[in-house]
């Protein structure tokens, strides 16, 4: 959320984001609830995918969201998708007050995930990927994840519909870091984009999304998650998350889409900017 803010106010030209944050400022919806920014962003290319994991202690007898009532929670470091979506879920299904917010910094909810101060810790994760946190806390005691239910997750987006769930299968988080997956496996997702400010120079958009492009294969090492996709995706990709029902308009930068086309990429009409129009 801090950093989609930043390039709102102008205070800088790009920025690694997620669709969270993008449809809620777009359209004016959560951390920007009545305060609509559209026409300020472009979209650029995909930088990963996330899933907010609740992990909870292997031996706490939390299997599910409800047993949170009654538990001191840490949704995520404050000014973050994932502590926004999580305290918006939390509200949708009236959750909310029965649960004590732990607030403190990433490094607090570490430390009192440690010290058994807390009984739940919220943490993006990427790629179906245990966070390095989560290894983290894993040195001291197990960790297990809990999940949203179906009927949980229509009662979530009946209240807001741009927050997006995910089932993930039997496998995930069972690779580096095992942790178990309780309950239906629906966690909040999120796609992971550059985005930068609408008057960036098109030349520097262009030469930005062409050289990761033709540098993928040296990034994926970095970053496992990269190698979960195609780069050239991104447009159908971006066309797909953000598919918001016509609440909020989502444009690549010109300059991004010259260079996928470049590469032989249909861009989705859907993402042409007015400016290209």
């Amino acid at each position: 959320m801090a950093s989609t803010q930043w390039i709102l106010d102008g205070e800088g030209q790009l920025c690694n984001s997620n669709t969270s944050a993008i449809t809620q400022a777009l359209g004016g919806f959560g951390a920007w609830e009545g305060n609509p920014q559209p026409n300020i962003i472009r979209g650029l290319h995909q930088r990963d995918f996330q899933e907010n994991t609740i992990a909870v202690r292997a031996d706490s007898g939390i299997t599910k969201m409800s047993d949170l009532r009654g538990k001191k929670v840490f949704y995520g470091h404050p000014g973050t998708s994932c502590n926004q979506n999580m305290k918006m879920a939390m509200v949708a299904l009236g959750y909310d007050e029965d649960i004590e917010e732990y607030v403190g910094s990433l490094g607090d909810g570490v430390s009192a995930m440690k010290d058994r101060r807390i009984d739940a810790y919220v943490k993006t994760s990427r790629g179906e990927f245990a966070d390095p946190t989560h290894i983290d806390i894993m040195v001291t005691q197990e960790l297990e994840i809990i999940t949203f239910s179906k009927e949980e997750v229509d009662k979530i987006q009946a209240v807001y519909p741009l927050i997006k769930y995910r089932k993930f299968g039997p496998d995930a988080f069972t690779t580096v870091a095992p942790m178990r997956m309780h309950g239906e496996r629906w966690l909040n997702f999120d796609g992971g984009p550059t985005i930068c400010e609408v008057n960036l120079p098109e030349e520097w958009a262009y030469a930005w999304v062409t050289h990761v492009i033709n540098n993928w294969d040296v990034l994926v090492p970095l970053m496992t998650v990269l190698g979960t996709f195609d780069p050239l995706d991104y447009p159908a990709l971006a066309d797909e998350f953000l598919f918001t029902g016509g609440l909020v308009d989502y444009y690549l930068h010109p300059g991004a889409i010259r260079a996928y086309r470049d590469f032989g990429v249909d861009v989705p009409d859907s993402l042409i900017p007015p400016e290209m129009k």
